[in-house]
């Protein structure tokens, strides 16, 4: 071989060599871009666990004005709300009032019945 040959050589392996790394390095960041933990997947699994967040806190607030509306109807002392608790919490009725009693019935699906 002669010593043109071996450098030309030389210079298409080092090119080559530098296209192969490059070409991994993009794969590399190609791939975790899409699938790493800061990726475009766990974007999208990250705005539907918001997404249901925002849901539990809606319902939380909207159970917490409740609340305050029931301790500040306490704290006025209205008779009314105060007797609907005490009946509900000692399960009293008043000798005038009626008390309908439900229960669920058992649904049977078709599957059971042939």
């Amino acid at each position: 071989m002669s010593y043109l040959r071996l450098i030309t050589l030389t210079r298409f392996s080092k090119q080559l060599l530098f296209n192969i790394l490059l070409l991994m390095s993009l794969g590399y960041f190609i791939f975790h871009t899409i699938y790493g933990d800061l990726g475009v997947f766990a974007y999208f699994r990250l705005n539907q666990q918001l997404t249901k967040t925002q849901s539990i806190l809606e319902d939380l607030m909207a159970k917490n004005i409740e609340l305050e509306h029931h301790v500040k109807l306490l704290k006025s002392g209205d008779k009314d709300f105060l007797e609907e608790k005490a009946r509900n919490i000692l399960g009293i009725a008043s000798p005038r009032e009626l008390i309908f009693s439900t229960t669920q019935a058992s649904v049977i699906s078709n599957e059971q019945n042939p």
